[in-house]
């Protein structure tokens, strides 16, 4: 994901009330239930249970194509809606 810069593993990590804050998370790797997050440069993530975090995938036209319609968010405004079409 050249854009974002750096590994972005499975997707970058960006935590909400500390965006800018140090360490840079990414999606180290996923399973069916887990998905495994890991501080780019090694050591602690910072991260406590129940914290939130938004993931920005670096892959993501499977998930999209399961869903109907996408909501286009702005924090925790919504923006807008787009409709899917349907099949690949």
């Amino acid at each position: 994901m050249p854009a974002l810069g750096g590994s972005t593993g499975l997707g970058l990590v960006v935590v909400p009330d500390r965006e800018a804050a140090a360490p840079r998370l990414v999606v180290s790797g996923a399973n069916q239930e887990h998905g495994y997050v890991t501080a780019e440069v090694g050591g602690p993530t910072g991260l406590s249970i129940g914290d939130r975090v938004r993931i920005l995938p670096n892959h993501a036209c499977a998930t999209a194509e399961m869903h109907a319609e996408m909501v286009l968010v702005d924090s925790e405004r919504i923006l807008g809606r787009v409709s899917r079409p349907r099949g690949w």
